[in-house]
């Protein structure tokens, strides 16, 4: 066809191509659209049963790559300088045993363990390295704090333990042995005699 609004398909050697002066829209009523490679399908399924990666990328220098919700709410932005990626709210790793892994050769790594907490775990042979530094910037009268906090709601009793910083290594056995430990107790939690 011909003007603004035309759509010319033409086929070659088994392809088909659609260029349209506009918009091409996919229609379908039956709430479905597959798109089918390799004979793979899906609602939508992009897929290569052959090799190499499957691709989504901006063409345009320096524009970013975003994620809507169905609401056209930003989810993620992948920035065009493909130096950092934004989530808008929450990021859940549904895993118990997720792993965020930092540094080019992913030597740190930020580890759930079921059940206990997060272990921050160093993968290096050197002594007296940070492994966790807090850090405050600016003309500041003073520094970081590092909190603990127990919040029981309405429980709270003499002699609760606030909290414990632990100092654990291998006994002669090999085994994890805590060889020191330092806690916080609330002695009196009586108001104005705590």
């Amino acid at each position: 066809g011909t003007g603004a609004g035309a759509v010319n398909v033409a086929a070659d050697a088994g392809g088909i191509t659609l260029d349209a002066g506009l918009d091409i829209v996919l229609d379908a009523d039956g709430d479905q659209i597959s798109m089918k490679f390799g004979g793979a399908t899906g609602q939508l399924d992009i897929s290569n049963a052959n090799s190499g990666d499957i691709t989504m990328s901006s063409r345009t220098a320096n524009k970013d790559l975003v994620v809507l919700g169905d609401d056209d709410v930003e989810i993620i932005r992948f920035v065009g300088d493909g130096a950092s990626v934004e989530i808008k709210d929450n990021l859940s790793l549904k895993s118990d045993s997720a792993v965020l892994k930092f540094g080019a050769n992913e030597d740190i790594t930020l580890t759930h363990v079921a059940d206990y907490g997060l272990t921050l775990e160093q993968d290096s042979d050197a002594t007296q390295e940070p492994v966790f530094t807090l850090k405050s910037t600016g003309d500041l009268a003073s520094g970081p704090m590092l909190h603990f906090l127990l919040d029981n709601g309405a429980g709270e009793a003499d002699d609760d333990v606030l909290g414990t910083i632990k100092f654990s290594g291998d006994d002669a056995g090999d085994a994890e042995t805590i060889f020191a430990q330092m806690s916080a107790i609330s002695t009196d939690v009586t108001n104005a005699d705590e």
